[in-house]
């Protein structure tokens, strides 16, 4: 890299700033000083990572809730309006905010996670439960290779076993022919409870799993098999907010019955800090998990208990500050940008393979000989790991093995250059 760039000189200056932070000798007093400037020099050239900054308003409800310590206990749909606090009502408007924004009917409950971990794994546990009511066997998990790490290792936690299910040979989502395929294996075999984690938006190629051809396959095979049960849920982490502005496919999840709750991060795209998620569930869950807590009012249906009523205030801000009508324009100019800049790199390379989704902000660079793998400074300097993996891959022909090397980029800034 030239010593004339900026970015380069930014980023140089930046690690001698972090170097004085953790010498013993540096004053303590400049510390706090030294390291927000070396952080303030970190201007987001990342973008082979989900990195941003969040906006001003976001900072300041969370700064108010770690300020007075704001602990939502529990979960405030099990307190009455006038029983919450002034904090918790503006955890129920967050919740109420996405659920009008999905057109989800008032069976839906929720709360604010720490972010799309947590909420799988509550998901996961909800299911496990869920399933213990009924006589069927314990469910297996189903996903694909490129499902979120943290939905096998829910999985794990709550001691379910896991079947990948192949991915399209094109999209790189989860194949409807793969699908059919595992199940008919497994319904073979008598298992008759199964976990579906669907993904809109997979954090390393962008693709969203197409609901509208799985669904009416999990109908086809509860009307042959009445005993069969599916626990169904969307983990829209990573694009959600994208697809919540933009995509009318991906508008209305609780309109099928079979879905039974929605994972989605603010911290993703939404210009909050971290530890801001959400996770929605159909309400008649909650009670298989709900427990007293016999020196307060409140009923524990969550994960962690104590949760920080930081996330809420830092969502409610942000979704204060910013119309639906900015969003809708915020991310469009984001797409554009996207659009823009995948055109140029195939004129660069015109043969190079992109797997993405057109209403999302991440996309997959397959490495290949039409594109060579980077240099190694470039893959440092860009934050871009080379991402190698073996997949299912369902080609019309069957199911068969085949090793993937891509990049995935994400396009949160407007001047990304041309690799």
């Amino acid at each position: 890299m030239s010593w004339f760039n900026p970015t380069f000189l930014r980023q140089e200056l930046r690690i001698v700033l972090e170097s004085l932070v953790l010498k013993q000798a540096t004053p303590a007093a400049i510390k706090p000083w030294l390291l927000d400037l070396a952080l303030n020099l970190d201007q987001g050239n990342w973008f082979g990572s989900l990195w941003q900054r969040p906006n001003y308003l976001s900072r300041v409800g969370f700064q108010i809730g770690l300020k007075y310590q704001v602990n939502h206990l529990g979960n405030v749909f099990n307190l009455t309006n006038d029983a919450r606090s002034v904090t918790q009502k503006i955890e129920f408007q967050v919740i109420e905010y996405l659920k009008n924004q999905l057109h989800s009917p008032k069976s839906i409950q929720g709360y604010c996670a720490s972010g799309g971990t947590e909420s799988n794994l509550y998901l996961m546990w909800l299911a496990k439960n869920w399933f213990a009511k009924t006589p069927q066997t314990p469910p297996v998990v189903l996903v694909t290779d490129l499902t979120h790490y943290s939905a096998t290792k829910a999985a794990r936690i709550v001691g379910l076993k896991t079947v990948k299910v192949a991915l399209d040979e094109v999209e790189l989502t989860m194949s409807p022919a793969g699908l059919e395929l595992q199940l008919e294996k497994l319904v073979k075999a008598g298992q008759r409870a199964f976990a579906l984690v669907l993904t809109w938006g997979y954090s390393s190629t962008g693709g969203c799993d197409n609901w509208q051809k799985i669904e009416p396959t999990l109908k086809a095979w509860g009307s042959k098999y009445p005993d069969i049960r599916f626990f169904v849920w969307i983990d829209a982490s990573a694009q959600g907010l994208p697809l919540l502005y933009l995509s009318k496919l991906h508008a209305e999840p609780f309109k099928s019955k079979l879905i039974q709750g929605y994972v989605i991060d603010y911290h993703k795209l939404g210009l909050t800090p971290l530890q801001t998620g959400v996770v929605l569930y159909q309400a008649k869950l909650a009670k298989l998990i709900t427990q007293p807590i016999s020196y307060l009012a409140e009923l524990d249906s969550t994960i962690s208990g104590s949760r920080m009523g930081a996330s809420a205030i830092s969502i409610w801000l942000g979704n204060q500050s910013v119309s639906i009508g900015k969003w809708r324009k915020y991310y469009s100019k984001l797409i554009l940008a996207k659009n823009n800049w995948l055109k140029l790199m195939l004129n660069k390379h015109p043969n190079l393979e992109i797997i993405t989704h057109p209403e999302v902000l991440t996309a997959a660079l397959i490495v290949s000989k039409a594109f060579p793998r980077l240099s190694k400074a470039t893959e440092s300097f860009y934050g871009l790991k080379l991402i190698e993996a073996e997949v299912q891959i369902n080609s019309g022909l069957g199911v068969k093995t085949k090793r993937l090397r891509y990049y995935k980029v994400h396009f949160l800034n407007f001047n990304l250059p041309i690799l």
